[in-house]
């Protein structure tokens, strides 16, 4: 399933350690597979917490998105992670 979205195992290995147990991460993805990478990831991320507004998560990952912020993490190509502090 990895491949069919556009990158290799060891992306989603460093996806799964950015993300702590309970920790709430958003997706932020486009381009015609960006439904598969969300689905996808809410299983590959568990036990993190999927929120759908990327303002609640403590990580944000960007998949295929030209203007993702700074400082966004490279991960992959086309693959980053943002991380936030999350005010309650």
């Amino acid at each position: 399933m990895a491949r069919f979205l556009g990158f290799d195992d060891r992306v989603w290995e460093e996806m799964q350690r950015t993300v702590e147990k309970g920790e709430r991460y958003a997706i932020v993805a486009e381009g015609e597979r960006k439904d598969h990478v969300v689905t996808y990831a809410t299983y590959r991320l568990l036990p993190g917490i999927r929120v759908l507004d990327p303002v609640e998560a403590e990580v944000v990952f960007y998949y295929h998105v030209d203007d993702a912020p700074e400082p966004c993490t490279a991960l992959g190509e086309r693959v980053c992670a943002l991380e936030r502090t999350v005010e309650e």
